[in-house]
């Protein structure tokens, strides 16, 4: 049994990553894998699963906050079974998408479809929780630079709007008001 105890806690030492990482590495949760599923009869009991699921939520929250196609159409599809807070931190990882992919988010949002879509105007005036006046300044002034660099003849509708909306975004609060 001596013998066995160190063998053990080897193997356990050198697995352990490789555990680890299976479980935290979402495979199964690719823009593709989501949206088969939210095509699925059982799309309304699948979403709420994800939704109710931290670890699995926090990591496509964090892919549509990316602004990739492919995630923009699930936040689209997301929509379509969230409400409340499910709904309202979809629509902050769209205002955090702007940052860094402006185009593809006005796009997604002029390509809606269903009876759930976003408002151009919540997702583009920082629907943010902030952790202060600081950020969402700098927020504002980044955002606002992203935006201003889409120069697509086919969204500049909804680029002007977005800008609109951008610099409507009221930081004359005390400093405490935006935490």
């Amino acid at each position: 049994m001596k013998l066995a105890r160190p063998l053990i806690a080897s193997a356990l030492i050198v697995l352990a990553p490789g555990i680890m990482a299976n479980k935290s590495s979402h495979a199964s949760t690719s823009a593709k894998h989501v949206m088969e599923r939210l095509k699925l009869a059982d799309a309304a009991v699948y979403a709420e699963r994800l939704y109710n699921d931290p670890d699995e939520w926090g990591f496509v929250t964090d892919q549509i906050a990316t602004g990739k196609p492919d995630w923009l159409q699930v936040a689209l599809e997301l929509k379509q079974y969230a409400d409340g807070g499910y709904s309202e931190e979809l629509t902050t990882d769209l205002g955090l998408a702007l940052l860094n992919r402006p185009s593809n988010v006005l796009r997604s949002l002029q390509d809606q479809r269903g009876p759930k879509k976003f408002l151009l105007y919540i997702v583009c005036s920082a629907p943010i929780p902030s952790p202060g006046k600081n950020w969402l300044m700098h927020y504002k002034v980044r955002a606002i630079e992203a935006v201003e660099k889409v120069r697509d003849a086919e969204l500049q509708i909804e680029r002007d709007d977005c800008l609109q909306a951008l610099r409507s975004i009221d930081l004359s609060l005390p400093a405490d008001a935006y935490e």
